[in-house]
């Protein structure tokens, strides 16, 4: 019986340089907006791309959240609005985020594999100037207390005054108040006034946080020490 041998046709061109990842628009380094495109080309001028995940992208946001852009073919699901182009040797990139870029920092990337096995990758840094969510290291702010402090105060004068976070979203708000006699009681927590101060007091709306005004139902019996403390969703604690 006549056996079989294996023989390599076509001179078996040698291939040892791995794809290139150029032509970003926007620049690495530059200030984009939330809802900017990012552009570039992958492309391999010898063997070619490698034909079904020869790409890979991915982006890293502050924090160190990273999610798949595009991979084996096709962008990922929050990507939709992105496109690719067949270019000579590769393909032209045109990446957009459906919900916009989420933070200002932003590191997009890019991973190629040609049809040789050889592989390269490149990460390009963008910093967002308007994103969907930003670091907030900023505490609530607690002021515009009336009557200002250690001024007089009437039995049954109301003392207001304002809590307000960049974010205008709040964890949790307490208000205590404290008299010379060591009496401690809790005025409001959570979303509630407390105790002797549920009829008379009140809290409303205003931009980026709360007014409240407080009063005791039988009136102030002494001239009280009113505590704020603010925490914002991030956990920033304010007094």
């Amino acid at each position: 019986m006549a056996g079989f041998g294996s023989q390599g046709f076509g001179g078996g061109l040698s291939d040892s340089t791995p794809p290139t990842i150029t032509g970003f628009v926007p620049a690495g380094l530059s200030t984009i907006l939330k809802n900017d495109h990012i552009a570039f080309n992958v492309t391999d001028e010898v063997a070619g791309l490698a034909p079904l995940g020869g790409v890979t992208v991915y982006a890293t946001f502050d924090g160190g959240t990273a999610e798949i852009v595009y991979a084996v073919g096709a962008f990922a699901a929050g990507y939709s609005g992105s496109a690719t182009t067949v270019i000579a040797h590769g393909l032209a990139f045109d990446v957009v985020r459906d919900a916009t870029w989420p933070t200002a920092g932003l590191m997009l990337t890019v991973v190629a594999i040609d049809a040789a096995g050889n592989d390269t990758s490149f990460t390009v840094s963008y910093t967002v100037s308007n994103p969907t969510f930003s670091i907030d290291a900023d505490p609530p702010i607690v002021n515009n207390f009336s009557p200002s402090n250690s001024s007089p105060l009437a039995k049954g004068q109301a003392i207001s005054f304002d809590v307000t976070d960049n974010s205008g979203a709040f964890r949790r708000i307490i208000v205590i108040a404290a008299y010379p006699t060591g009496e401690v009681e809790v005025v409001y927590d959570g979303s509630n006034f407390r105790g002797f101060y549920a009829v008379k007091s009140s809290r409303s709306l205003i931009t980026r946080g709360f007014h409240f005004s407080v009063l005791r139902s039988n009136g102030w019996p002494s001239a009280p020490t009113i505590t704020v403390y603010a925490i914002d969703q991030k956990g920033n604690e304010g007094s």
